[in-house]
């Protein structure tokens, strides 16, 4: 294996898997700030927010009588990491 293959595994942008991906084009295909309500969508939120793909104000989950509640975030930015994430993507597709 390369070194290129080897590093390109190792990218946080590679371990994001499809939800991440479903995600991120949900949001390149709205204007922004956009609100995230499902938890699930939240939850990978959090990676591309780690992957510096997304700028977001996500809030603590809350936790009451044995349940977890995730208030909804805000998405505010997709980065210029993100937007050349995206092309890496597309370009692979059309290939």
């Amino acid at each position: 294996m390369s070194a290129a293959s080897k590093r390109q595994l190792s990218s946080p942008t590679t371990r994001l898997g499809a939800g991440a991906q479903h995600v991120f084009d949900w949001l390149d295909g709205r204007p922004l700030p956009v609100t995230v309500e499902r938890k699930e969508s939240v939850d990978v939120l959090r990676s591309l927010v780690a992957a510096g793909l997304v700028k977001a104000q996500i809030p603590e989950p809350t936790h009451k009588a044995g349940r977890t509640d995730q208030p909804p975030a805000v998405v505010t930015a997709i980065t210029p990491a993100g937007r050349r994430w995206r092309a890496k993507l597309h370009k692979g597709v059309q290939s």
